[in-house]
């Protein structure tokens, strides 16, 4: 499989709960060997919250040589893998099969939702592989020097690497729902279940496309409600806060809030641009300009529809602060595309 560059994959590190202060002892360890696992699963967690994933697997190789069964060290094995699932897409299988055995022993380790949102990540991550493999085959098509063999050999795989993506997506919905369902996580569980919903336009027929559209619009808007009450609580507790700890963890709580917020926001502008709903496009987008007024994307997308919309004073200002504050070199389609705009409604 190729290698995959993909933003699902945002791990939301902030919002996982602190570990016990030791390792379930499923092998019956001695005092010693506890001690072990309990600095290795320490060490590994610290890593990984690091995004040092080479470090952390070393200490999860030599913790789960002392005791194979512990369940946390098997749980950050699989989140090791899903971590490096965005570069090499393998790593998707392995975690999803990690997470799977995870998840069955869940009942004996106090209700830890992260076996659940680790799994469902992973599978959404494996579903965006297929997805993007499937793509990459249907290019080839466009080739008419193709003889009928290969075309049919090609055809066969972005039917197969569809079907992949399409089962994929369904095990992810089904392990997000079960999370929704544990009352442990709802907002994580809430936000990739849109993700999920938001990727299933793709295999709707023409005829359910447009439902499958609303519906995925239902799952944001109900996400970005409860998102946006987390944010203020967040707010409110830093601005309250007589302890510098944790006036620090309320802003950086505040802030992923904000992050999750505007990436919910882009995705739903253009689940309403492809539903025709284009005011409801450009508020969303304004959402985002408001919280951070410097943002580079939602500046372009939000021009690209204000001139759809004959705003051409609204639309220069924005594609104007694009241009300007855009890291994207000159030949680049969205700055292509921005000059093109912008010399029509000068």
């Amino acid at each position: 499989m190729k290698t995959i560059s993909s933003p699902v994959l945002w791990l939301g590190a902030l919002l996982l709960g602190t570990l016990p202060s030791c390792a379930l002892p499923f092998g019956g360890l001695d005092d010693e060997q506890q001690q072990k696992v309990d600095l290795f699963t320490e060490n590994a967690e610290s890593y990984l919250r690091d995004k040092k994933i080479l470090q952390a697997q070393s200490q999860i190789d030599q913790g789960l040589e002392i005791d194979p069964g512990n369940y946390y060290l098997n749980l950050f094995k699989g989140w090791a893998e899903l971590m490096r699932g965005p570069k090499e897409a393998e790593y998707y299988i392995l975690a999803a099969d990690t997470l799977t055995e995870v998840v069955a022993m869940r009942s004996r380790s106090n209700n830890d939702y992260r076996a659940y949102l680790f799994l469902g990540q992973a599978q959404l991550g494996l579903a965006e592989s297929y997805r993007k493999e499937e793509k990459y085959r249907a290019k080839k098509l466009e080739d008419s020097g193709l003889s009928p063999d290969a075309r049919a050999a090609v055809e066969a795989l972005v039917e197969k690497n569809r079907k992949r993506a399409a089962r994929s997506l369904k095990d992810a919905e089904a392990t997000f729902r079960q999370l929704l369902a544990s009352g442990e996580s709802n907002l994580q569980a809430q936000r990739f279940l849109f993700l999920v919903e938001a990727q299933k336009v793709a295999y709707a027929s023409k005829a359910d496309r447009k439902k499958q559209i609303q519906a995925a619009i239902g799952y944001g808007r109900a996400f970005l409600e409860e998102a946006d009450k987390r944010r203020r609580t967040y707010l409110d507790q830093s601005w309250r806060a007589l302890n510098a700890d944790i006036e620090s963890m309320s802003r950086k709580r505040r802030f992923y809030f904000e992050d999750i917020v505007k990436e919910t926001n882009a995705l739903l502008a253009s689940l309403y641009e492809r539903d025709g709903r284009i005011d409801e496009a450009i508020a969303c987008l304004s959402q985002n300009i408001k919280l951070d007024p410097k943002s580079p994307p939602d500046r372009f997308a939000r021009g690209r529809l204000l001139a759809m919309r004959g705003k051409k004073g609204e639309a220069r200002e924005d594609l104007d602060l694009f241009l300007r504050l855009t890291r994207l070199p000159f030949h680049s389609s969205e700055v292509a595309q921005a000059n093109e705009l912008l010399r029509k409604i000068r």
